[in-house]
């Protein structure tokens, strides 16, 4: 049973080391976001079991203030996603070193919500950008504290929960970062 729960406990660590803290590979369906035309974000009242999300998608960005947002916003994650990217991907596979390494990667997270959230965003934008995307990363970064405490106390029933509500997020933070135009951000 030790060896049961010792492996169980490594995959667990593993699976949220890879995940980012931003968003990952995986994306949002086509069916939870609402294609428009042009170069504006239109919201798109989207509910799911994480809650009551707008999603946008604008492609190719044509606007040059939204092309000029998601430039300085690109270079935010590209600036911290590599760190918080390293601190994930250098444990040892320990209970005990991934949730440090947990909580660091949360609190790169956290400042780089804080660095996006000081750039203006494009005129018409904002709403569309706190729901999509600074309220869902405030929600990602509640979770990740419940995950971390969870793996304190060792209780994987927790962290398995919390994880499955965290990627919901994640999928749903990067479609909309994909469709409104990020290329770093809302990927890793």
């Amino acid at each position: 049973m030790r060896i049961h729960q010792s492996v169980a406990w490594i995959a667990v660590g593993s699976a949220l080391l890879l995940t980012g803290c931003g968003a990952d590979q995986r994306r949002a369906s086509e069916s939870s976001i609402n294609a428009t035309a042009g170069g504006t974000a239109r919201p798109v009242a989207v509910t799911g079991t994480t809650g009551r999300f707008e999603a946008a998608v604008s492609v190719p960005v044509t606007d040059p203030a939204r092309r000029a947002y998601v430039a300085r916003v690109d270079r935010v994650c590209g600036r911290i996603d590599p760190e918080r990217n390293q601190e994930r991907e250098n444990s040892n596979g320990a209970l005990s070193d991934v949730a440090r390494r947990y909580a660091v990667a949360s609190v790169l997270s956290g400042r780089e919500l804080r660095e996006i959230e000081a750039i203006a965003p494009p005129r018409g934008d904002a709403r569309a950008l706190k729901t999509n995307v600074f309220d869902v990363i405030v929600r990602q970064l509640a979770i990740r504290k419940q995950i971390h405490q969870a793996l304190l106390e060792r209780d994987l029933a927790t962290v398995e929960a919390r994880q499955s509500d965290l990627d919901d997020l994640t999928r749903l933070l990067a479609g909309f970062a994909r469709g409104y135009g990020f290329k770093v951000c809302g990927t890793d």
